[in-house]
Order: C-alpha cells, then sequence, then structure tokens
C-alpha cells in the first residue's frame, strides 16, 4: 500500500488525498495540537481513516521515528513560508483566522523549513519517493536550486493564476 505523509498546515489535502484514494495509507503531522483536533474531526466525520499525528518537521529525531519503517513514497507539505516581514502588507481575513507559527518564518531564515523537509525526505523517502511542496511565489526557484544542489531533481509547479506556488523533488538515483 503506498505510504502519504503530509504536514504542516496540509491538513485538507490529506482528507482529499484520502477521500479519492482509500487505498493508500494517509499519515498527517502538524504541530498543533488544536490544528490536528479539527482535522481529526474532519476525517473522521467523512468516514476517513487518516493516522494523526503531532510532530513538529524542525525535530529530525522526532519526525524520522515518526516515518514508516519503509519510507514514504510521498510526502507533501504546506510549511510557513511568508517573511514576518510581510505580516503587515497581509489580509486581515488570514492573519486573524491562521496562528503565526502557521504562517511565518524568520526573515533571516526563509528556507528554514524547506531544509527540514529535504533532512527528512533523505532520510525516510522510499525508493523513487517524492517530495512536493508549497512555496511563497519569489522563494520557489529558490528552494528548487537548493535542493538541486544538495543532488535532487526538482520541477516547479505553477497555481491556477500562473504563479510559480510549489517544488516537486525526487532524488534521481532511484527514479
Amino acid at each position: 500500500m503506498p505510504r502519504v505523509g503530509c504536514g504542516y498546515r496540509h491538513r485538507l489535502h490529506c482528507i482529499a488525498l484520502k477521500s479519492s484514494r482509500p487505498d493508500i495509507e494517509v499519515k498527517a503531522w502538524d504541530v498543533s495540537e488544536a490544528a490536528t483536533a479539527v482535522a481529526i474531526d474532519n476525517a473522521e466525520s467523512a468516514g476517513l481513516d487518516v493516522l494523526w499525528k503531532i510532530v513538529d518537521v524542525l525535530d529530525l529525531n522526532a519526525s524520522v521515528e515518526a516515518s514508516p519503517d519503509e519510507g514514504w513514497d510521498l510526502m507533501v507539505s504546506n510549511p510557513p513560508y511568508i517573511p514576518a516581514a510581510e505580516r503587515a502588507e497581509m489580509e486581515a481575513h488570514v492573519t486573524e483566522h491562521e496562528p503565526e507559527s502557521a504562517l511565518f518564518v524568520p526573515d533571516g531564515n526563509p528556507l528554514l523549513f524547506y531544509n527540514a523537509l529535504k533532512a527528512l525526505a533523505s532520510a525516510t523517502l522510499a525508493p523513487g519517493g517524492v517530495l512536493i511542496a508549497e512555496c511563497h511565489q519569489d522563494r520557489v526557484d529558490e528552494v528548487a536550486n537548493s535542493w538541486n544542489a544538495d543532488g535532487w531533481e526538482t520541477e516547479v509547479h505553477v497555481d491556477m493564476q500562473g504563479k510559480k506556488r510549489a517544488v516537486s523533488a525526487w532524488k534521481s538515483d532511484v527514479n
């Protein structure tokens, strides 16, 4: 059975994945207990079997320990990626309804979560596995280039408005 891991604000994507592919094993992580509780209720209401855990991807040891022994076939993440300096420019409906920890990354370390995801993927992706992460539109190329520099193959994805929005990554030596 394919093993899919979803983390950091991709709670709805995990539910959608499981709904569209009931044959896959979906494990979802978030650092927020409150957000996870809501996600559990939503999945249970839909009759979906998703394993939810409180895991901080910035803690590599805990992340590796929470991963399946066989490795992930697919990892999907929407980590915090908005520089803290952009908070004042954001719409109130976003900043008032999402915790800051789900949105913002330190201005001086905008790739913090992408470096953590790359380390986790290096340690836990199954052969042929893929990592997909949503990114700040101004950082997509930087994320892809960072992952390429460490031997990953990458593909940049655009959203419905034609803006660069996500990066897929995989190790070419196992695909």
